[in-house]
């Protein structure tokens, strides 16, 4: 079923049970899992070589229709794109350090979600920025 595909692996340090902190686009204690080769229950393949043309990006669209790719990953993010939109801005997964704590930035053209490892520091965070996202976005982008 997966035509020859192989699932990227990722890193360790992204690997587990997230908990998105009540930020941007996400609900207080929505759960990300990510595992050795999937985020969200959605494996991740590598993509080995990017098509060139407009009809071979658009062929390869078709054959692997909402597969997600890696087009970028290291031990501390992975950035990936459904195979039918290789050209358009990749959903990205960082990990980060706020305020000491280390934590996991989802995030396209912007941030989408702030996960943390435990539901204390995600509540603690959401308490402390969400009349303060802007203060929040500052952090995020220096």
């Amino acid at each position: 079923m997966n035509n020859g595909l192989q699932p990227v692996t990722i890193s360790s340090k992204l690997q587990g049970n997230w908990i998105a902190a009540g930020l941007f686009t996400e609900e207080l204690g929505q759960r990300l899992p990510i595992t050795v080769n999937a985020i969200d229950g959605k494996t991740i393949y590598k993509l080995n070589k990017m098509p060139n043309s407009t009809k071979s990006l658009k062929q390869f669209g078709e054959k692997y229709h909402n597969k997600l790719f890696a087009v970028r990953e290291n031990n501390d993010g992975i950035a990936c794109v459904p195979a039918q939109a290789l050209q358009t801005d990749a959903m990205a997964y960082s990990l980060i350090n706020i305020d000491g704590v280390q934590c996991l930035l989802e995030g396209s053209t912007g941030p989408a979600g702030l996960y943390f490892r435990n539901g204390s520091d995600a509540q603690r965070f959401t308490q402390k920025y969400q009349k303060h996202e802007n203060a929040l976005l500052k952090k995020l982008m220096n």
